[in-house]
């Protein structure tokens, strides 16, 4: 009972940090020229993307071209937290659309020959 009430508590906060305007600077941290601030802000925003609504507001704020741009890292850990962001908001079959439309296919196939499993793992959803 109590695991139920935290997951319920916690998926309320995500959907409050989305209504609150908490994904934009989010989304502008993925700017960032250091890899561990880009890292962190995927990780987020990935965290974020559990909910329909934070997915639309994650790509109406900009966020996939971004992603799309650390797919072609050379940092695995941005390969990484990119792709399974990608992938969460691929959910959304708008957004598949858009991910292709932005040029994220191909990067994404590339990184399913990535010598790091857990990078080809998020490659593929």
């Amino acid at each position: 009972m109590a695991a139920r009430q935290s997951k319920n508590a916690s998926a309320e906060h995500l959907i409050k940090v989305g209504q609150d305007q908490g994904i934009a600077p989010v989304v502008d941290l993925l700017r960032s020229t250091e890899d561990t601030v880009q890292q962190g802000a995927a990780a987020a925003l990935w965290s974020l993307s559990v909910t329909t609504e934070n997915k639309i507001k994650i790509v109406e704020r900009g966020g996939l071209p971004l992603l799309i741009r650390m797919l072609r890292s050379s940092d695995e850990g941005s390969q990484e937290q990119a792709s399974g962001c990608l992938y969460s908001l691929s959910v959304l079959a708008e957004n598949k659309l858009n991910i292709v439309q932005e040029g994220g296919l191909a990067p994404l196939v590339g990184l399913l020959h990535s010598p790091n499993p857990e990078v080809a793992k998020q490659s593929c959803g």
